[in-house]
């Protein structure tokens, strides 16, 4: 079987990236003796910079679609980039004959567009495609302007696109059950299923083996992005008043020098800003943490992070701030943290602080074990071809 696979902003492989779903989903078909073609922006979103991919085993073919560069995510540069990958993929797709055509697609959503260009292809060459919803776009955009009705009408033709799109493929799977339910009509009765993003739990060092049981305070970090940075100056402002905690915020790039400016400004004590943690720092450093934040827009659509998989792996009890969700359930039922109504300072130390009475280093390795059992990458993406080979798309 060949299979094309496209991710506008995952770890691409042999690009020196970290494997991420669709780099694990390869990895699968190609164990199992299946040709795969991974179509890629040939800028990272992640990195910042433009790709190069090294040698590729037999059977993998990388193709990186020209685009340009950004370096903020909310930027005209990014909307003009992903206009440009929208056309190399067309361009790219409309030279395949009927000899290099694929026996499946499996199309990583967002962005929109490259993803409705993919479902028109299959579509008119009947190939199966899997239609994979990482992220609500565009109704995740809602949450970042005000006039929301106004906003709604503009981004009208995106929604109906998405919808478009889910309705014209032949399966849908998503990293969560919450966007599964958004397109219910749409899906009809189509396959679907849920696979959530995971990681790599066995890489992660044990909770409580290399802490320092001589150290005078609990620690609490947010992995923090874009979305996350508005949260950083009311949680450094909420553990100036839990004595002996200490916040770690890292993860906002080109940013970390504003807020490491604010809170010099504001005379905040205890509060450590990291521009970046690559993989192998999170596998060493996090278990030795006490408690983990997620802290985004509570209107978000964003229904299960990444980071929350990271926390858990890691052995972290978390205070979230998506309420009425897959992911506040999931917390709730398996007793992994807390969820609070706002993302107010007031709140977050009350969440903290439920946390660090809660979770003692028995709880903590209970919640890592968990991690381990439910959310490991391999098993989650062995299950995820099995499930493509026994649809019979």
């Amino acid at each position: 079987m060949k299979v094309f696979i496209f991710s506008a902003f995952d770890g691409v492989p042999y690009s020196g990236e970290e494997p991420m779903r669709y780099a694990s989903i390869a990895e699968e078909f190609l164990k199992n003796g299946h040709e795969v073609v991974y179509l890629a922006s040939s800028f990272s979103h992640i990195h910042k910079k433009f790709r190069k991919i090294s040698d590729t085993p037999d059977r993998l073919k990388v193709i990186l679609l020209s685009t340009k560069s950004y370096s903020r995510n909310f930027s005209l540069d990014r909307v003009l980039s992903h206009q440009r990958l929208s056309v190399s993929l067309s361009t790219w797709l409309n030279k395949r004959d009927n000899s290099m055509l694929p026996d499946l697609v499996i199309g990583a959503s967002p962005p929109l567009v490259p993803n409705y260009i993919l479902a028109k292809f299959c579509q008119k060459n009947n190939i199966p495609f899997i239609y994979d919803i990482q992220d609500l776009w565009p109704e995740e955009f809602l949450k970042f302007l005000p006039l929301k009705g106004a906003l709604k009408f503009i981004l009208k033709p995106y929604f109906t696109m998405a919808e478009n799109i889910v309705k014209m493929s032949t399966a849908v799977f998503a990293v969560s059950s919450d966007y599964i339910g958004y397109y219910k009509t749409q899906i009809s009765n189509k396959p679907s299923a849920v696979f959530y993003l995971g990681t790599d739990t066995g890489k992660f060092e044990i909770t409580g083996q290399n802490k320092d049981t001589n150290q005078d305070f609990k620690k609490v970090i947010l992995l923090g992005n874009s979305q996350a940075g508005k949260y950083v100056i009311a949680t450094a402002k909420a553990i100036q008043n839990i004595e002996g905690v200490k916040l770690t915020v890292a993860g906002l790039q080109e940013k970390s020098w504003q807020y490491r400016n604010k809170i010099k400004e504001e005379k905040l004590g205890n509060v450590e800003i990291i521009s970046w943690l690559d993989k192998d720092k999170i596998y060493s450093l996090l278990p030795g943490f006490d408690v983990g934040l997620i802290l985004l827009d509570p209107e978000t659509k964003s229904a299960f992070p990444n980071r929350a998989f990271t926390y858990f792996a890691s052995g972290l009890p978390v205070v979230n701030t998506i309420a009425g969700n897959e992911l506040e359930k999931y917390i709730s039922d398996n007793k992994l943290g807390i969820t609070i109504k706002f993302a107010d300072e007031e709140s977050i130390r009350e969440g903290i602080k439920y946390c660090l009475d809660h979770f003692p280093l028995s709880e903590r390795k209970r919640i890592q074990q968990f991690a381990r059992e439910h959310f490991d990458r391999r098993d989650i993406y062995e299950r995820y071809y099995k499930t493509i080979m026994n649809y019979e798309l």
